[in-house]
């Protein structure tokens, strides 16, 4: 069951990743529409004299900043059309030139291609999702703009309250989000440390692990979170504690161990009291039909007890009574045909007394014939 519910709160990691990617490719084009951003963006000449360019920075400079804290991002950047960064802020801090992370270029090609791209990259030692779009003034395209989220203890702690399972999120084996605070200290370092260590087990993305963190047995699921050249750039962390679980379940075992326990003496009690208010009328009932299977018809049996009793015994009676009459009028047709057999018996003596006296006159009227003849 935990690692049903450690794939369930994955799923709801993957869902929230999804709705932050909707929410910031609506955030974006809504930021590349902005016409005061694109006469900013505009304004930036690539090929133009180091000194004007940084003029030209620090005339899109601020409206980026201002865009950022309207639009409640982490992260912002703006390169030109060769790749090269115009712009970056991470929270308030202006980023060098060097920002530039492992799979932020296959990330432009494909949004210079399609139109839009997201994914996660590791900024600054940090990890963001992010979602870039090309910029256009009309027809002219101007360069790509970039918006991120930090992957940080808001989206742990979100989760946590949604899945109830503990949430770690690694960077370079180093925890950079948590859900708990600093409960989870010494959690952290431990899983930190079995990242770190090349000996450690770690699954596939669908296997919960079980470790022991603290004298205490967790189950944990490991999910590596890769930047768009395929590289692992952290791991999602979900563990929930083992030992709880089955604490719980332990209790609640007991607890119907003792429910089943009072259930059944109770049903005892119950089954003795009803056997004896049921064993006098059944009682009653056997010997009634023992009186009829020996002949005796004229038994009645009091409807007492219970409706079910009180409806049997009148069941019994009616059934009684229809035995009897069925009794009696078998003996009077036994008596009829007994008279019928000795009627039947009369006229067959008195047909073969008939048929003797019949075959002697026969005879002597042959008798008769033959002295005739002679004559």
């Amino acid at each position: 069951k935990l690692s049903v519910e450690l794939a369930g709160a994955r799923a709801s990691f993957d869902a929230l990743r999804h709705a932050r990617r909707m929410e910031l490719v609506q955030t974006a084009r809504l930021v590349s529409e902005l016409p005061y951003f694109k006469a900013a963006a505009a304004v930036y000449e690539p090929l133009a004299p180091e000194t004007e360019r940084r003029e030209q920075i620090a005339t899109i400079a601020p409206v980026a900043r201002d865009i950022m804290r309207n639009m409640s991002v982490d992260f912002l950047a703006i390169t030109d059309l060769r790749g090269a960064p115009i712009v970056a802020i991470r929270d308030e801090k202006f980023l060098g030139s060097d920002w530039i992370a492992h799979g932020f270029r296959r990330l432009e090609d494909r949004a210079n291609t399609s139109g839009e791209a997201d994914g996660c990259l590791e900024i600054d030692g940090e990890l963001f999702q992010v979602v870039m779009i090309p910029v256009e003034a009309g027809r002219t395209p101007l360069g790509i703009l970039t918006l991120g989220e930090r992957l940080d203890d808001a989206l742990a702690t979100q989760i946590r309250r949604t899945t109830q399972v503990e949430v770690v999120i690694l960077n370079e084996n180093r925890p950079i989000a948590r859900c708990c605070g600093p409960a989870d200290h010494g959690r952290e370092l431990f899983l930190s440390r079995y990242a770190a260590d090349p000996k450690s087990h770690i699954p596939d993305a669908a296997t919960a692990l079980e470790l022991k963190m603290a004298g205490e047995r967790f189950m944990t699921l490991w999910s590596p979170i890769t930047d768009p050249d395929g590289a692992v750039i952290g791991t999602f962390i979900l563990h929930r504690s083992l030992d709880q679980a089955l604490g719980y379940v332990t209790s609640i075992r007991n607890l119907m161990i003792a429910t089943w326990a009072v259930a059944l003496l109770a049903a005892l009690f119950l089954s003795y009291v009803f056997a004896r208010q049921l064993t006098r009328p059944i009682q009653t009932l056997v010997r009634a039909a023992g009186q009829i299977a020996g002949g005796d018809f004229s038994k009645e049996i009091p409807a007492t007890g219970g409706e079910e009793l009180s409806s049997l015994a009148d069941a019994f009676n009616r059934m009684t009574f229809g035995l009897r009459l069925s009794h009696e009028q078998l003996a009077e047709s036994n008596r009829r045909l007994t008279e019928r057999t000795r009627d039947l018996e009369a006229s067959h003596a008195s047909l073969l007394e008939s048929k003797l006296k019949l075959e002697k006159s026969n005879e002597e009227l042959k008798e008769t014939q033959a002295q005739l003849l002679q004559a």
